[in-house]
């Protein structure tokens, strides 16, 4: 059937499925699908330009392909609350779509699903998806945050490519692999060149897939990851890092190039095995927290033992002894002066928990060594 003139459908209450192609590329603005409906063809509303608005009932148990791919006008669409999949290209091209909130049960997001909705500025993620498939949010221009769910292992070809807005980006423990091509438009974050916040939960994964550092400000690791890969955060903006306790390796040009880097703590107890000098270019200007009771295996340590300033913290002690040798007296008053004229942050210096240091806080530990 012709459906290019169709202007208006009417869906009987009693119809279950709606076939492929079913008003494809006709000029309907709006359309009620009934309760009973629970298949919907592949591309049944392609190509709708003028749909504003569409829910799907809760039977549908699938978004299915290409449904509404090109429906420019389409501003909002509430999926079914038990939808376990989004089909490829499903909201391709939806350029209208400002928002879209998928429910829980959601394990699939497939191929292009949201390719080229430029409009689209929040996309809540849901826990349990485990599969996103490759250039899912493409040039998703407005996107600003993303927080990929854990289960998920796999961080797909430009998945996320040309997010020009995309700011702060949490990648989880369960990825172990994040594509990565010699041809660099192919990766998962190429374009991305606004992340300014990067959390870091994936537990060994040896590559970050191409992601732009430039502008990266600040850098989250979880506790549970062990390896940092090559090129980490390199020729980032960062200015401190703390690496947890259980991190054993470090890829090459890791943090080289970071030039505004001057402070790092590591909390492993056995310095981590650096793959090259390279992995850090601050060695001259950064001071190194390393734990109290190893810190000496640090200045004997390959590289490690190339910072200029090495000192040991005790990462389990008192708010106040910022030099970790298990007492507040005059040496840490003296250290956190030494820190703000350096601009150096120490959360064990920091004692209003405001982010800062300042005289405010030299004055608190003065009262607790006068007290």
């Amino acid at each position: 059937m012709p459906t290019a003139n169709i202007e208006t459908v009417t869906i009987g209450d009693e119809v279950t499925l709606l076939p492929a192609d079913f008003v494809k590329n006709s000029k309907i603005t709006q359309v009620t699908l009934p309760e009973t409906l629970n298949t919907i063809g592949t591309y049944a509303f392609a190509g709708c330009k003028s749909l504003t608005d569409i829910i799907i009932p809760d039977a549908v148990a699938a978004v299915s392909k290409g449904l509404f791919d090109g429906c420019t006008s389409l501003a909002s669409a509430k999926l079914p609350a038990n939808a376990t999949a989004i089909g490829d290209y499903a909201f391709q091209n939806c350029t209208s779509l400002t928002a879209i909130d998928m429910p829980e049960t959601v394990a699939s997001i497939g191929m292009g699903a949201f390719n080229g909705c430029t409009s689209l500025a929040t996309a809540k993620l849901p826990a349990n998806a485990n599969s996103i498939g490759s250039q899912a949010f493409q040039n998703c221009s407005v996107l600003e945050s993303i927080v990929i769910p854990e289960g998920v292992k796999t961080i797909t070809q430009q998945c996320f490519a040309g997010c020009s807005s995309l700011k702060d980006v949490t990648i989880p423990s369960t990825v172990t692999s994040i594509y990565i091509h010699s041809s660099a438009v192919y990766n998962p974050f190429n374009g991305c060149s606004a992340i300014t916040n990067l959390t870091w939960n994936a537990v060994r994964c040896e590559s970050r897939g191409g992601m732009p550092t430039a502008n990266i400000e600040t850098v989250t690791i979880g506790d549970e990851v062990t390896l940092l890969p090559a090129d980490f955060v390199r020729n980032s903006k960062i200015t401190q890092v703390d690496i947890p306790a259980k991190v054993t390796n470090i890829g090459t040009n890791a943090f080289n190039g970071c030039s505004k880097l001057i402070m790092v703590t590591s909390r492993a107890l056995v310095p981590p095995t650096m793959a090259a000098r390279n992995c850090f270019s601050c060695y001259d200007t950064a001071t190194l927290f390393a734990p109290i009771s190893t810190v000496n295996d640090y200045r004997n340590a390959e590289y490690w033992k190339e910072f200029f300033q090495i000192i040991g913290a005790n990462f389990d002690g008192l708010l106040g002894d910022v030099n970790g040798d298990g007492s507040i007296n005059i040496a840490d008053i003296v250290m956190v002066i030494d820190l703000i004229l350096r601009g150096i942050y120490s959360p064990y210096a920091d004692m209003n928990g405001d982010g800062l240091i300042t005289i405010s806080d030299i004055n608190a530990i003065i009262a607790i060594v006068l007290h």
